[in-house]
């Protein structure tokens, strides 16, 4: 069988075989395919990968080549490509966590065909998904092959002093999916701008969370991870709030400093469509010493907003407790940390409780517990931008 039949022929056979046996740090040189316990793949490494990008646009998916794992046999090179996305995708309106993919390719030059052996995917903490492990075998001639193969094709089948020009691969965090900004009623921004609330010091970008629940169901979970993404909105001053955690549909919510929602925008899963939520204010209101969240000091808000069949109106009570460093929460913070504790009760006498405490120099309260009928939940700030 000449090289040709060859390369047409192994990606039919091919499979989670091939991807055992392919020369990547990620595989396990024993012939195991499943992941460990933890996600990730068993690390009996063969040679550290030697990631390279094609591009190190900001604004780009990154397209990726191992130059470690380069082999050439008949004619063919074989080379371990991935690509690292810029944004994580959504699927019936939640983010995908596994969003970089890897994949096992061969490139014969020669005859410019493209062929992918096998391939995986893995979430930014390079976690495999053991859902994903295995895909369709894929083979195309260069000119119908989609781009990013295209592109490898074109640095695989360079010589190799020309590849080794490429960049090294450099960490970066993806972005949660665009939304538009939510708007908020004239009115209700209003009441927040007659608080005369000070301008945060410092600037927060990005909160990493870990939490864990125990739901009155007798589910639970621990150690779950929650990327909080904060922004300031151009049009009404106010923080923009985008979390990242496959648990929760996405959406984009304009925030009164990180303590309630004023609007959010999302997606609705039957069409797919961007959307405004249901629940946007239309009435806000508040009582106490906001500006300077003395400590033991008594607070209350309250709002309105159309719900499916008649406008609610809720108070929510807080109870300012005593200051404390920042650094107490995480040792990157800085300034002051005020414990703010909220209750409100629903229509049917359900008591919600909700724990925050105030970043001070951020202007921003940040989740701390949850108590209500549903459940417990516990929240810890793992890292910070």
């Amino acid at each position: 069988m000449d090289a040709f039949a060859r390369f047409v022929l192994k990606p039919l056979a091919a499979g989670l075989g091939v991807f055992t046996l392919a020369a990547c740090s990620l595989i396990p040189a024993g012939g195991e395919t499943e992941p460990t316990g933890d996600g990730h793949l068993p690390m009996h490494q063969r040679q550290a990968p030697d990631w390279r990008a094609l591009n190190l646009d900001a604004d780009q998916d990154w397209l990726l080549i191992d130059l470690n794992s380069l082999q050439h046999e008949g004619g063919i090179t074989y080379a371990w490509t991935g690509i690292q996305r810029h944004r994580y995708p959504m699927q019936y309106g939640h983010a995908v966590m596994a969003l970089h993919s890897r994949e096992h390719l061969a490139f014969y030059c020669e005859r410019q065909l493209i062929s992918r052996q096998s391939q995986f995917f893995l979430d930014n903490d390079n976690r495999v998904d053991s859902t994903r492990l295995k895909s369709q075998p894929f083979s195309a001639f260069y000119r119908q092959a989609p781009l990013y193969y295209q592109q490898l094709f074109n640095a695989a089948c360079q010589p190799p002093a020309e590849l080794a020009k490429l960049a090294p691969l450099k960490a970066r965090t993806p972005l949660p999916p665009p939304f538009l900004p939510p708007r908020a009623r004239p009115e209700v921004l209003a009441a927040i701008a007659a608080l005369e609330l000070p301008a945060p010091r410092l600037p927060l970008h990005r909160l990493d969370y870990r939490y864990e629940a125990k739901l009155t169901d007798g589910n639970a979970t621990v150690d779950r991870p929650r990327q909080v993404f904060l922004s300031n909105d151009i049009r009404s001053g106010q923080l923009l709030l985008q979390a990242v955690d496959p648990t929760i549909a996405q959406q984009l919510q304009l925030s009164f400093r990180g303590l309630f929602d004023l609007a959010a925008r999302g997606i609705d899963i039957m069409t797919g469509q961007e959307q405004d939520a249901s629940d946007s204010l239309t009435a806000l209101s508040f009582t106490g010493a906001w500006q300077t969240l003395p400590a033991h000091a008594q607070l209350s808000y309250t709002i309105s907003y159309a719900g499916q069949t008649a406008s609610i109106t809720r108070t929510t009570h807080c109870q300012v407790g005593k200051a404390r460093p920042a650094s107490t929460l995480h040792p990157a913070l800085q300034g002051s940390a005020k414990p703010l504790t909220c209750t409100w009760q629903s229509p049917r006498g359900n008591r919600w409780v909700e724990g925050y405490s105030y970043l001070s120099d951020y202007g921003v309260f940040v989740r701390t517990r949850e108590d209500n009928p549903l459940g417990t939940w516990r929240w810890k700030i793992e890292s910070l931008q």
